[in-house]
């Protein structure tokens, strides 16, 4: 379901950083998943999509469109990876690892076709990675380093974003020599993100830059 004032990602990214303990972390999620391990030397942020107000009233820069589709554009795009660059730039990142959601998922996926510099991997979950009324991920593969790693995860009931567009992305991905690995959650939908298995895939996606 479209929600027009998204703030997971602020949990998410306190989790990662803070573990289950964090305070934007819901209770209910709290409650039924493990307690993340604490990964040292991560700097995790959460980004409010361009056009966007989130559910404490502040709203990020940019156009929203009607946030099914046509908002994925070059402008949209190039404002995230502004953001990535200034936050890697800042930190004096060695490796950045995009993670994103439905619609913030094919935003990710965009921006790894588009600069090929800016992020050594990324985490989608539910990706809406092949069908877009603007920009489309598939027609950004050859733009993807080759060494970059890919994961996608989603509910094998997922009716917003279904599990053949992950599968089609992570083929054309295959396809151009990338690591790219497709995850389907048996009896899961469309709202995966605070699930051990996603939390999981990140774990191990920020420990391959840590060793």
């Amino acid at each position: 379901m479209f929600n027009p004032t998204p703030s997971y990602q602020y949990a998410f990214a306190q989790a990662l950083t803070q573990g289950f303990d964090a305070p934007a972390m819901p209770d209910g999620v709290r409650a039924r998943l493990v307690v993340l391990p604490r990964i040292g030397g991560v700097v995790a942020a959460g980004l409010l999509r361009p056009g966007y107000t989130d559910n404490t009233g502040d709203r990020s820069d940019g156009d929203r469109g009607d946030a099914r589709g046509d908002n994925y554009t070059a402008e949209v795009t190039a404002d995230i990876a502004t953001a990535v660059r200034v936050l890697k730039e800042r930190f004096m990142a060695r490796r950045v690892v995009l993670v994103g959601r439905s619609g913030g998922a094919t935003l990710a996926a965009l921006v790894l076709g588009r600069y090929s510099d800016l992020a050594d991997a990324a985490l989608l979950v539910a990706c809406g990675c092949a069908s877009t009324r603007s920009l489309q991920p598939l027609n950004l593969i050859s733009g993807i380093r080759r060494d970059a790693i890919v994961r996608l995860l989603v509910g094998e009931q997922d009716v917003v974003t279904p599990a053949d567009l992950s599968l089609r992305y992570a083929d054309a991905l295959q396809k151009r020599g990338v690591d790219a690995q497709v995850t389907i959650l048996p009896g899961l939908g469309h709202n995966i993100m605070f699930t051990p298995p996603v939390f999981a895939e990140i774990t191990l996606l920020l420990k391959n830059g840590t060793g």
